[in-house]
C-alpha cells in the first residue's frame, strides 16, 4: 500500500516495529508518542505492518509521513504523489524556508517539475512568488506549514507566502518547537 517510500527512523521517539496490535496498545499506554514502521535498508522505515485503518482507534492522533524530499527543503510533486492513506482526515504540506532565495536546482527535489509549474529555469532563485505559483498549481495540503522559520527575515517571507495562499498557513521551527499561525 505505502511501501515504496522509506524514511529515516526518528531518534527522539520510541520505535516499534511490531505487527501485534496488543503490543502496540500496551506501548501506547506507556508512551505519549511513538513511531511505528517496518524496518527497511539503511536505518530507514516504511509503512507499519499493522493496517493503517486500525490505527485511529488506538491513538488520539496518527501522523503519517506521506512523501519524502531527499533531504531538500522544497519539492515539486509528480501526479501520483503524495500517497495519502484513504483514512486521512487532514493533510499538512511542509515547506522548508531554507530553500527560499536559492537556485531551484540546489534546493528542490524534482527541479524539472518545479520549473515547469513555476515557469522558471533551474538556475532561477526560488522567490516567495515563484513558490506560491507552484503551491497554488499543485493545490496539496489542507494546511501549509513553513518550517525552518527562525529569523525575522524568514518570518517576513513566510507572511508574504501566507498572504498569497488560499489555505491556512503556519510557520515556525519544528526543531525549535515553536510556531505561529499566519492566516
Amino acid at each position: 500500500m505505502h511501501h515504496h517510500h522509506a524514511y529515516s527512523s526518528p531518534t527522539h521517539l520510541p520505535l516499534l516495529t511490531t505487527s501485534s496490535l496488543s503490543i502496540l496498545t500496551t506501548a501506547l499506554q506507556r508512551h505519549r508518542c511513538l513511531c511505528i514502521g517496518t524496518p527497511a535498508a539503511n536505518n530507514k522505515l516504511t509503512a507499519p505492518s499493522i493496517p493503517m485503518h486500525l490505527l485511529p482507534a488506538l491513538a488520539d492522533y496518527v501522523l503519517v509521513e506521506a512523501d519524502g524530499s531527499r533531504g531538500l527543503p522544497l519539492k515539486a510533486h509528480l501526479p501520483h504523489e503524495p500517497v495519502i492513506p484513504p483514512e486521512t482526515t487532514q493533510t499538512i504540506l511542509l515547506v522548508g524556508a531554507s530553500g527560499l532565495l536559492c537556485p531551484v536546482q540546489n534546493t528542490v527535489h524534482r527541479p524539472e517539475r518545479f520549473c515547469a509549474l513555476a515557469g522558471v529555469t533551474p538556475q532561477t532563485a526560488v522567490t516567495v512568488q515563484c513558490l506560491a505559483r507552484v503551491l497554488l498549481r499543485e493545490n496539496l495540503g489542507d494546511k501549509i506549514f513553513i518550517n525552518q522559520v527562525e529569523t525575522s527575515e524568514a518570518i517576513q517571507q513566510a507572511r508574504l507566502l501566507a498572504s498569497l495562499m488560499s489555505r491556512p498557513v503556519f510557520a515556525g521551527s519544528l526543531k525549535g518547537e515553536n510556531w505561529i499561525c499566519l492566516s
